[in-house]
């Protein structure tokens, strides 16, 4: 015959475990906080911004607009647009739950205001310039097979892929 002094002890080491096991795997992020599956194994995934990173706090401050807005950030990463415009070193990589988002922090407050974004058509091919201060004509552009979007806000240039991430994050940036 089973002791029903166990049956406490069964349920509090049930409950532990389980919540332990939540903690290693949230199914969603704290509003400001990525979950630890996603951000928490740089040694397997270089590309993983560190809190010593020259863009962080920015990024950190954008994620937390994004998680804000509903936008749940999955991982935060370095970003291939890190010295894309001359002169601006910091650029950041964000993996959310309805798509990528790419950033390039100016220093100046509103300095992405000021940027001025050229579309052409080509063979078929999506053709993006830059015009603005500081000389962003020197920085190229993008050569796409798909329309590519952009919003410009305070001091961060947004570049997404996705129209339907566009339309939210615009919508976003409107009620901040």
């Amino acid at each position: 015959m089973k002791s029903y002094k166990t049956i406490p002890v069964l349920i509090a080491l049930f409950l532990s475990v389980s919540a332990n096991a939540q903690m290693a795997n949230p199914v969603r992020p704290l509003p400001g906080v990525f979950p630890r599956t996603s951000q928490a194994s740089p040694a397997r995934d270089g590309s993983l911004m560190k809190p010593g990173h020259h863009a962080y706090e920015d990024a950190m401050e954008f994620a937390h607009f994004l998680n804000q807005s509903g936008i749940n950030v999955k991982s935060l990463h370095k970003s291939k647009l890190d010295g894309f415009f001359p002169g601006l070193e910091k650029a950041a990589f964000f993996r959310t739950e309805k798509g990528v988002v790419e950033v390039i922090f100016f220093p100046d407050p509103r300095g992405a205001e000021n940027v001025i974004v050229k579309e052409q058509r080509q063979a078929g091919r999506y053709l993006y310039s830059f015009a603005g201060q500081p000389n962003l004509a020197a920085a190229g552009g993008f050569d796409s097979s798909r329309p590519m979007y952009f919003l410009m806000h305070r001091n961060w240039f947004i570049v997404l892929d996705s129209e339907e991430l566009y339309e939210e994050i615009k919508s976003a940036l409107k009620e901040e």
